[in-house]
């Protein structure tokens, strides 16, 4: 009787445990840089992964999924021998072609493992594919195509070399890899082969992200037009590249670089995104967005109306508690100054382990956090 409460017990808590060895790891990392600007250290972090990372060794191809019009170009690399999968959730905007995603899937493929990688569905290639969206799916068509996407990785990899299967997924893709419990008896071949779940800088709720990069849209516009990062280009060597962490720093170049991370970062992506919506779709109206709200608006029309109807489904602790007692382990590691998130819902959210510093992303560039990573992942 015993025994079968533990095994209970241990089932219902969905939320596991980094490995002692990563706790430590991370513990030696809590004050590795002591410059606590968030949107500096996000763009430092993001550029110093751009910098290092390496090409991908896999293939890619194309199909045709059920809800979508045009064929999705995927990607995946086969290891040798009988491996996890470890299905990469991009970021905003990231495909297998962004450069930034490279460094996390980077070590997967030097360590052995099988990869595959879906497009963000905010990516210009998942648009161009164009779902097929309705009032209905607004909110789960886009899970659902990964998960087709999935099944396909798994066929062109093979299902006899793949012994489990892991999702690792990051910012805006960890909405995918969390709510996919929502198709859980739809696809079995995955589900019964899931493994782990690692949500890396969640948000904890897609609604008030959103206004957050809204925000500093807004805040940070007058910052980008009257900065000259020609004059600051030897600040950005020096800040970005020639020191291994910022110091010293002024609040002139941090306010300069901050507003460059949100106008010729997100921004830009946002364009060559809306760029895609408007190839595909002559009746489009809308002017340039000048935010995310203005461009999910003309992605996916129903998305906010839909959240608003019902906010908890865009919340991360809503998702976590639908996985208790599938025995799928869930690990979530983010930072605390993560401008995406309010503090205070981390309350709402367990096992998670957080950094005192790296606003968003920031140290995943560190080759020892994504050595750890890979890891956990086997």
């Amino acid at each position: 009787m015993l025994k079968l409460l533990l095994v209970f017990t241990i089932c219902l808590n969905a939320h596991a445990n980094w490995s002692p060895e990563t706790k430590k790891l991370f513990n030696s990392l809590q004050d590795l840089v002591s410059y606590k600007n968030k949107d500096f250290i996000t763009l430092w972090g993001s550029l110093r992964r751009y910098a290092w990372s390496n090409s991908l060794k896999g293939d890619t191809f194309k199909v045709k999924l059920p809800q979508m019009k045009n064929e999705l170009e995927l990607y995946s690399f086969k290891a040798e021998g009988v491996k996890p999968l470890v299905i990469f959730f991009p970021g905003i905007f990231g495909s297998h072609e962004g450069d930034i995603n490279h460094w996390n899937a980077n070590d997967f493929e030097k360590s052995n493992l099988h990869v595959g990688m879906v497009p963000n569905f905010l990516n210009k290639n998942y648009i161009s594919a164009i779902p097929k969206y309705t009032k209905e799916n607004a909110l789960s068509i886009d899970v659902a195509n990964n998960l087709d996407a999935i099944e396909e990785i798994i066929d062109h990899i093979g299902v006899k070399n793949i012994n489990k299967i892991v999702f690792v997924a990051e910012s805006l893709g960890t909405f995918i890899a969390s709510s996919s419990i929502r198709f859980q008896e739809s696809y079995p071949r995955i589900f019964s082969r899931l493994d782990k779940v690692l949500l890396l800088w969640p948000p904890l709720d897609i609604k008030n992200s959103l206004s957050a990069f809204d925000k500093k849209f807004k805040y940070t516009t007058k910052a980008h037009e009257d900065c000259s990062y020609i004059l600051k280009l030897p600040k950005f060597v020096k800040h970005f590249f020639w020191q291994d962490h910022p110091e010293n720093v002024s609040s002139e170049d941090a306010h300069c670089f901050s507003a460059y991370l949100f106008h010729s970062g997100f921004k830009s992506g946002l364009r060559k995104s809306f760029d895609a919506i408007k190839e595909t779709r002559e009746e489009l109206n809308e002017q340039e967005p000048e935010n995310f709200t203005e461009f999910i608006i003309a992605h996916n029309p129903n998305f906010l109306s839909t959240i608003n109807k019902d906010p908890k489904k865009v919340k991360l602790s809503y998702w976590l508690k639908k996985w208790e007692g599938n025995g799928v382990k869930i690990k979530i590691l983010s930072s605390e100054d993560d401008f995406i998130n309010r503090p205070s819902d981390w309350n709402q959210v367990e096992g998670e382990y957080l950094f005192s510093w790296g606003g968003h992303c920031a140290p995943l560039s560190l080759i020892n956090v994504q050595k750890a990573i890979t890891k956990e992942v086997q």
